[in-house]
């Protein structure tokens, strides 16, 4: 796993299905209304989900692939994939017009949030010798 290898430490990614069933994301009661939501057109699940998955901020992905009768802002992409960049609640909710829905939470090591942990500062350096002796 590239995490495990890069910070040598062990680390466990699981995606949790919202409310267990099919539906779109629901910002956080009490979350900031200010949260971005970053929104692609056009992308199959596996891109939605790896793009949440490199993006520290990205908690959450919402995935969603219109029926052929509603096609959403741009009838050439018929699926929209939204990077939730604040906490969503632990339900889902239907969204007319569309064939199908996910929303899906990142948890690492048993949180969620943040794929990725920081690598610590560096130690500090060891003090400089004394200066040499003087010879008067």
């Amino acid at each position: 796993f590239f995490f495990r290898r890069l910070y040598n430490a062990p680390m466990l990614l699981t995606w949790s299905l919202s409310g267990g069933r099919q539906g779109g994301c629901v910002r956080k009661k009490g979350s900031s209304n200010r949260a971005r939501a970053n929104k692609i057109w056009g992308i199959d699940e596996l891109q939605c989900r790896q793009l949440c998955l490199i993006d520290d901020a990205c908690q959450a992905y919402e995935f969603v692939a219109y029926s052929s009768r509603n096609q959403g802002p741009r009838s050439a992409a018929p699926t929209r994939c939204t990077l939730h960049m604040g906490p969503v609640a632990q339900h889902a909710v239907p969204l007319p017009g569309s064939q199908y829905a996910s929303c899906y939470t990142k948890q690492v090591s048993g949180r969620q949030g943040s794929t990725r942990r920081r690598p610590s500062a560096p130690p500090p350096p060891p003090p400089s010798p004394p200066p040499p002796p003087s010879s008067a």
